[in-house]
């Protein structure tokens, strides 16, 4: 009888020992996954502080393009202010996607160049990594500055890609506005999955209008 007990208290204490045991990895897992969720919250709301600010600098950046060619007396809507050529102008085309890019090797930033890409195949890009449209718009950090790549060793490639969209800026009537743009500054980044802000502006020949 005594043995019988004694048992019966030997497989009480194993399965109160498991219990222990299944209750303390149930807590662990817990607290690794709250853990893990701050973790990405907090790459996340950098990620998106980062892609803000890198929005926001383009649409200041097109401003000071025209105000630049309003004190040149120039095309207030002329690509770039230190060019003579007055047909280099913004386009409204809904498929042409504009690139900032640093000028003759210093931080003075004018739209160099623009290339031709469809936005609804960016997300697609963005998933193949042998995609030219993707790797066109990737940003790279260079003296702690972001920039497009340019491919060179001491460059660091960073998740962000970055462009900005040019269009017809119309009245409710679909009519066309002139002298007016809207503008759509993108910037995308991957990570786990694709996310994107865009800050829509409008663009306009004030001073003539």
């Amino acid at each position: 009888m005594l043995n019988k007990q004694k048992l019966n208290k030997k497989a009480m204490s194993i399965i109160e020992v498991m219990i222990a045991i299944f209750i303390f990895t149930l807590w662990l897992s817990s607290v690794f996954m709250i853990i893990s969720s701050a973790g990405n919250i907090n790459t996340y709301n950098k990620d998106f502080i980062i892609a803000s600010n890198l929005a926001r600098e383009q649409v200041e950046l097109i401003r000071n393009i025209r105000d630049t060619n309003y004190i040149k007396f120039q095309k207030w809507n002329m690509l770039r202010p230190e060019s003579w050529n007055y047909n280099t102008v913004f386009s409204s085309s809904t498929t042409q996607l504009y690139k900032f890019e640093n000028w003759n090797w210093i931080w003075d930033f004018h739209i160099k160049s623009s290339t031709w890409a469809y936005v609804s195949d960016f997300r697609n890009a963005l998933k193949d990594n042998t995609n030219i449209i993707k790797e066109e718009y990737r940003l790279c950090l260079e003296n702690n500055k972001y920039v497009y790549c340019n491919w060179t060793f001491w460059e660091k490639k960073t998740p962000f890609y970055k462009f900005m969209k040019i269009e017809e800026l119309k009245n409710p009537d679909n009519s066309s506005i002139e002298n007016s743009f809207k503008i759509n500054s993108s910037v995308w980044w991957n990570k786990k999955w694709i996310h994107k802000i865009e800050i829509p502006s409008i663009l306009a020949d004030y001073k003539r209008l």
